[in-house]
């Protein structure tokens, strides 16, 4: 019994605490990192594939998300973002 009336605050904590990262707006990423994460994702998959935008996409999203940054709508506003290093020059993946 004493066991139970300890885990329940810890337990309440946790899924308090838990709601709290959810509900919170989450940080944008240096572009460092983002430029990094998508080195990372785009050799999982060929560029050239059809469908491949999508998986890096979510590849990109999943880890920004995971380290509690902001993610991204499109694949096109990675590669914008990523961009922002170089100024206004476009840059290309």
């Amino acid at each position: 019994m004493r066991i139970i009336a300890l885990a329940l605050p810890v337990i309440f904590i946790g899924t308090s605490f838990a709601g709290q990262i959810d509900n919170e707006k989450l940080s944008e990423p240096p572009v460092n990192l983002v430029r990094i994460v998508y080195d990372s994702c785009i050799s999982q998959f060929y560029e050239d594939e059809p469908d491949s935008q999508p998986k890096v996409l979510k590849c990109v999203n999943d880890d920004l998300t995971t380290s509690l940054y902001s993610g991204f709508n499109s694949y096109q506003e990675i590669i914008s973002y990523i961009s922002k290093e170089n100024g206004d020059q476009q840059w290309k993946p």
